[in-house]
């Protein structure tokens, strides 16, 4: 199992598929519709947080892509400029140059801004990873819990 609502899944599924007992006096079971609401807690609980990590890969491919057009934007232009200083011959090896380093300052960065927003998503996802795991052991103790009171 990879997720947590594959785990939730499965739980359902094992109230599903347990045998009904009858329960001697003075012994305790498991009350299924209860145990059930808990899992449609932590069920509602949870899509808080992935979507979270969705919005948090989307903000990142939008950052990327806008820092993607802003740097298209800068060599066009820096092409352009160098169209231009080009046709004036007298300074065409100036403008070559100038051209090139626009280009090159603009290449340098769109990678800074891919990088950084690279490392802040990594830290954001690592957060969220941290939380989604905690949640799980949280259910897992739950869990535990539930089944040593029961047994």
């Amino acid at each position: 199992m990879n997720s947590i609502e594959e785990i939730l899944d499965a739980m359902d599924e094992e109230l599903d598929n347990a045998p009904k007992l009858i329960v001697p006096k003075g012994k305790s079971g498991i009350d299924a519709a209860k145990f059930r609401d808990y899992i449609e807690q932590i069920r509602l609980c949870l899509p808080n947080e992935i979507r979270q990590a969705q919005n948090l890969v989307s903000d990142r491919k939008g950052i990327i892509n806008e820092a993607k057009a802003e740097a298209d934007i800068i060599i066009k232009r820096a092409k352009e400029k160098e169209q231009e200083l080009i046709k004036a011959d007298a300074i065409t090896k100036q403008a070559q140059q100038v051209a090139s380093d626009i280009t090159a300052n603009a290449n340098a960065n769109s990678k800074k801004m891919t990088k950084a927003t690279d490392a802040y998503v990594d830290k954001t996802l690592s957060n969220l990873e941290e939380l989604l795991t905690a949640n799980i052991l949280e259910v897992r103790k739950m869990l535990n819990a539930l089944r040593n009171k029961n047994s």
